[in-house]
Parts: C-alpha cells; sequence; structure tokens
C-alpha cells in the first residue's frame, strides 16, 4: 500500500513537472511572439523614419529650386519686368543688359518665380547683372539655385571668370554670393548715387556703394 502511494505521488510530480514544462514552453513561445512583434514594430519604425526621411529630403530639394525649370528668355518674348526691377530699379540700365546679355526665367507650373541675366563683360568675363525672386517664394532656396545656374552655365562656355556686384547693404545678398563661392575683391564708391537719380534704401541704409565679388572658374 506505500509503495502504491508513492508510485502515484511520483505520478502526480511527474505530470506536474510536464505542466510546468508545458508551461514554460508557452512562456518561450509567448516570448518569441512577443520578441517577433517587436522586431516588426523596429521594422515599422523604421521605415516610417526612412519615410519622414525622404520627405523632408524632397521638401529640401524644392526649397532648393529642385522643381523648378529655368529656361532662356526667348527673343520677342514678353520681359519680367516685374521681377528685374526687383532688383534694379532703373529700366534703362536693365535695358541695357537685356538688349546684351541672356536672360533666365525659372518657372514652377508655367509660373515665373525668379530671374538672372548675364552678360559678358570682358574676354574671358562674365557677370551676373540681375538675379531676383518674386516676393511671395524668397527664402526658399530660389535665388541660390538661380546663382548657381548662372556660374555653371558661364562655366559651360569656357569662360574662366564670374563677378557679381550688390549694394553696401545687401548682407543676404553678400552671404548668398559667398556660399556660392564668390570672393569680395572690392568697392565701387557712390556707385548708386552716380547711376540713379533717386536714393535707394535697403535695411534702412542708403544704398551708396557697390560690393564686387567675383570667382575663377578655372582650377
Amino acid at each position: 500500500e506505500s509503495g502504491k502511494r508513492k508510485a502515484e505521488s511520483g505520478k502526480r510530480k511527474a505530470e506536474s513537472g510536464k505542466r510546468k514544462a508545458e508551461s514554460g514552453k508557452r512562456k518561450a513561445e509567448s516570448g518569441k511572439r512577443k520578441a517577433e512583434s517587436g522586431k516588426r514594430k523596429a521594422e515599422s519604425g523604421r521605415r516610417k523614419t526612412e519615410d519622414g526621411r525622404r520627405k523632408t529630403e524632397d521638401g529640401r530639394r524644392k526649397g532648393d529650386g529642385g522643381c523648378m525649370e529655368i529656361l532662356k528668355l526667348k527673343e520677342g518674348a514678353e520681359v519680367p519686368w516685374d521681377l528685374l526691377l526687383l532688383a534694379d530699379p532703373n529700366r534703362a540700365l536693365v535695358q541695357t543688359y537685356l538688349d546684351s546679355g541672356s536672360c533666365y526665367i525659372a518657372s514652377e507650373d508655367g509660373t515665373a518665380v525668379g530671374v538672372v541675366l548675364i552678360l559678358q563683360t570682358g574676354d574671358d568675363v562674365y557677370e551676373i547683372m540681375n538675379v531676383a525672386v518674386r516676393e511671395d517664394c524668397q527664402n526658399r532656396g530660389i535665388g541660390k539655385s538661380l546663382v548657381r545656374f548662372a556660374i555653371e552655365k558661364v562655366r559651360s562656355l569656357g569662360v574662366g571668370r564670374i563677378e557679381i556686384g550688390t549694394g553696401n547693404p545687401g548682407v543676404q545678398q553678400l552671404l548668398l554670393y559667398q556660399k556660392c563661392g564668390f570672393r569680395i575683391e572690392g568697392v565701387i564708391p557712390d556707385f548708386f548715387r552716380d547711376n540713379y537719380r533717386e536714393r535707394i534704401y535697403e535695411n534702412g541704409i542708403e544704398c551708396r556703394d557697390m560690393i564686387r565679388l567675383g570667382m575663377s572658374l578655372r582650377v
């Protein structure tokens, strides 16, 4: 009788061990499922992060003028005076640049948003005579795209040097041009007083002197 009770106790212990083993197995499987779920969530998070990065990059390219079309102004086409006069109010002077230079229009969805005008001023020198961006499209990198476009256009012509000038109060213009590779090389005192009938003011300062910048296009 004692042996029988011991056998039954052993059997119960074995069954209890078996249940514990099965419970451990279930816990292990549950842990595995949780680990796989965590892995899927991590992968989903990674994809969302990557998608966000791509959207940010797309927005940055758009802000840098990546969705723009820059084309040369065709002969006989309407001149974008509203843009050109933003950068230079002397219409007669701008007309002389147009007569001898090349004007390029930046457009988005068929609407002009910016302009750049280049002119050969020497045997191996071109100058950016005018660059402007529509006021409601500023601070999106369009101006930088236009300046860089002009630089590469002149470089493609085999010209060795490009120049640009801006008024003494033009802090943002000076920053932009230097970011594009230009270096300050000199000043023409009283340029704007000598060439413009009316006084020009920018940032509360009279635009009186022209700051000259240049860049070599040959290494």
